[in-house]
């Protein structure tokens, strides 16, 4: 288990118990413009918000972390649950909602605005 992927998971748990969620490139940068897109890979693990834990989300990190694809990760809390996915970072607008289309996503997420986008 590397240094960095506990780093990733700590950080993810915790800004998402107090955010409601977060996004993070896999390099640990934060981003702060462009769109978070989900479903780079695999899907996503949809957790109870009271069950969520480091543990769950090091190994959703350690699974998908090396594929072609993914940028980082993304978490947000619906209703009682935390879903957790594998984000692609997007700066075109319309690059970011074609590609949530064509991935059956319902939204994307504008980070410079911090606001869900509908498909």
């Amino acid at each position: 288990m590397k240094a960095e992927t506990l780093a990733l998971a700590g950080y993810i748990l915790t800004s998402t118990t107090l955010n409601g969620g977060c996004t993070i490139l896999k390099n640990g940068i934060v981003p702060v413009v462009g769109f978070a897109v989900g479903g780079a890979v695999g899907n996503s693990v949809i957790v109870p918000t009271d069950k969520l834990n480091g543990t769950e989300i090091r190994q959703f990190i350690e699974r998908y972390e090396l594929f072609t694809g993914v940028d980082g990760f993304g978490t947000w809390e619906h209703e009682v649950f935390v879903y957790i996915d594998a984000i692609s970072l997007i700066q075109d607008e319309q690059e970011a909602l074609l590609r949530a289309s064509n991935r059956g996503e319902q939204a994307i997420y504008s980070l410079h605005e911090q606001k869900e986008i509908f498909v």
